[in-house]
């Protein structure tokens, strides 16, 4: 499991993905894969991005290894902002965070995110996540409910 993945983006699409789950010297290797579009407005800018998300722990360092986000099993989200103009940092987030006290990275902060099912790839994408689960728990190698520190 992973304590948390970064993704940043700037108003001109440049991506910064990183691994925040591994040793500090691996944060960097890992590449989101995520795909990124930018619109600049009158006084703001947006950004659109699709996250690929798989199941399969075979290449770590690609995509976001896990399950969709579902109301049972969410999860956990910021979206931040970070502006420096003229030596002056301001700072914002959707989620309030307690800044000196982990930043923007404290997943104690985060909002929660769930899929509602409106989407049938995503309900069909849980149910098979959902079969798997089963399958390794007849099987004997669920081991999610392990709270054991790593």
């Amino acid at each position: 499991d992973h304590a948390h993945y970064q993704i940043a983006v700037s108003p001109a699409g440049a991506l910064l993905d990183r691994d925040l789950g591994v040793d500090e010297a691996g944060w960097n290797l890992w590449d989101s894969q995520a795909e990124v579009a930018t619109h600049k407005g009158d006084g703001f800018w947006a950004v659109e991005m699709l996250i690929p998300v798989t199941a399969s722990d075979n290449d770590p360092l690609h995509q976001v290894i896990g399950k969709p986000p579902t109301g049972g099993l969410p999860w956990f989200f910021n979206v931040c902002r970070q502006r420096v103009r003229d030596g002056d940092v301001e700072l914002s987030s959707y989620s309030p965070v307690v800044i000196g006290d982990g930043d923007f990275d404290d997943p104690r902060y985060f909002a929660k995110i769930a899929l509602r099912g409106t989407n049938k790839k995503a309900r069909r994408a849980n149910k098979l996540a959902n079969q798997e689960d089963l399958k390794q728990e007849m099987e004997g190698g669920n081991n999610d409910n392990d709270d054991s520190a790593e």
